[in-house]
């Protein structure tokens, strides 16, 4: 399983807000900024991404394991 650390910025308010997306399969840069700007329950209301860094994770762990050990993860 990959999950990805993606940085987001608000063009407007230029607040920033660092997010834990979890895939099966790889996914580019376009895909993820595309992704981000229909998530709602984010911080920032219009996202911009700033940077993705790839991890590999364990296809079985539990979304709790991955909040308690990346704790700048939100949904």
């Amino acid at each position: 399983m990959k999950a990805y650390l993606v940085d987001l910025i608000d063009s407007k308010t230029q607040v920033h807000q660092r997010i834990w997306v979890k895939t099966q399969n790889p996914i580019s840069p376009q895909e993820m900024a595309a992704y981000v700007e229909q998530l709602e329950g984010l911080k920032i209301e219009s996202p911009k991404l700033v940077s993705i860094k790839e991890k590999t994770l364990p296809s079985r762990i539990r979304q709790e394991l991955v909040e308690k050990v990346f704790s700048v993860y939100a949904k």
